[in-house]
């Protein structure tokens, strides 16, 4: 029970910390490039990243699961469910 109002209690200074930035403020902190786009700038991929931790999951153009650290952009690993292709 302890933990959960300790999680409870960080989430709201968190919410409380986001509401006090003012947007000018905030700066790019990384880009990560997948490195798998077609030719031609003719790839698209549209979908959200799913956020557990400080992990950031995503999805490549050629549908490939890529896990990066969220503070950081720094890849932690890439699986690629057709090798070869």
């Amino acid at each position: 029970m302890a933990g959960l109002l300790r999680k409870f209690i960080e989430q709201l200074h968190m919410q409380h910390w986001i509401r006090s930035i003012r947007l000018n403020q905030l700066k790019i902190a990384w880009v990560y490039h997948t490195g798998d786009a077609f030719e031609g700038n003719s790839s698209t991929i549209q979908c959200n990243p799913l956020i557990v931790n400080s992990m950031m999951y995503v999805t490549s153009p050629q549908l490939k699961l890529i896990a990066l650290n969220l503070l950081s952009g720094k890849q932690i690993w890439k699986f690629n469910p057709a090798p070869g292709h």
